[in-house]
């Protein structure tokens, strides 16, 4: 969430952004999901540590409680941020923490629930694909005890569908990508960029607990460097989720990027790419 070069975002540089933002999205410049996307980014961290963020539905400003967001202003500002209103845009976006209408969520849990996971210093993250209702294995059980010469595969094939053995867990993919889907999952994978052309790396992260935290440790030629982003999320409860982190490379060479989960000693997943 820092500025760039990985100076932190203010509060004025985010209001200029939100507005500069709902201007594109009211004129139709800017889609939905695009929209959404950027308005994550604009989170800012206070003196005291506290954590801030802008609502993109209301222009107000969001205070991270402990537990969730709230409205509140921070000290020292006029007001909430401009929300220009424009009758040719796509319409007055919904959804807490200001997602427009349609577009998915930034919540680990099921979309509407509330204004988004906890503040972290990486990208956001997102839960993944829920498996299989519990409802629908248990219909199958039943169907199976009733028709008896189909127990054992019906039974079987539904308790494979559900997942219900899969107990895979820790961070279980990464990719590095141009663009990722509203998932947080790797839509233009590439291993050659540009300088100054940015980079994303995406990961799933299964099974995981609330407080556990997923780490971006960067080198250029074997040399660390410093992650835009922060290099660090903390996943705000127990689940699984998509996520990532952004880099924007400023100078050439063979970079490798490493993924520690609760700052284990060797890195779980390593993703490199070039720069030239």
């Amino acid at each position: 969430m820092g500025a760039e070069g990985g100076r932190a975002m203010t509060f004025e540089e985010a209001q200029a952004e939100y507005i500069r933002l709902r201007q594109a999205y009211d004129g139709r410049a800017l889609p939905p999901e695009e929209y959404a996307r950027r308005i994550q980014s604009l989170q800012v961290r206070d003196q005291s540590g506290g954590y801030w963020a802008i609502d993109g539905a209301t222009g107000g400003w969001l205070r991270y409680n402990g537990t969730a967001w709230v409205p509140g202003q921070p000290p020292g500002l006029p007001g909430p941020a401009f929300a220009p209103q424009s009758p040719g845009g796509y319409g007055q976006p919904q959804g807490g923490y200001g997602y427009p209408q349609g577009a998915q969520g930034y919540v680990a849990q099921p979309a509407g629930a509330g204004y988004g996971p906890t503040p972290q210093a990486g990208a956001p993250v997102v839960a993944a694909t829920p498996r299989q209702s519990r409802r629908g294995l248990i219909a199958g059980c039943v169907t199976a005890f009733l028709v008896l010469t189909l127990a054992c595969g019906v039974g079987g094939f539904l308790l494979f569908r559900s997942g219900l053995f899969n107990t895979t867990a820790g961070l279980t993919a990464a990719a590095v990508a141009r663009s990722v889907t509203a998932d947080n999952l790797p839509d233009a994978r590439a291993d050659q960029f540009s300088v100054a052309e940015r980079v994303y790396v995406t990961y799933t992260a299964q099974r995981v607990r609330g407080g556990d935290k997923v780490e971006l440790r960067l080198f250029r030629n074997n040399a660390p460097v410093v992650v835009d982003s922060g290099g660090e999320t903390v996943f705000p409860e127990n689940g699984s989720f998509n996520g990532y982190f952004e880099y924007v490379p400023r100078q050439a060479g063979e970079y490798r990027a490493e993924l520690r989960l609760n700052g284990e000693g060797s890195p779980t997943r390593t993703v490199t790419f070039s720069v030239r």
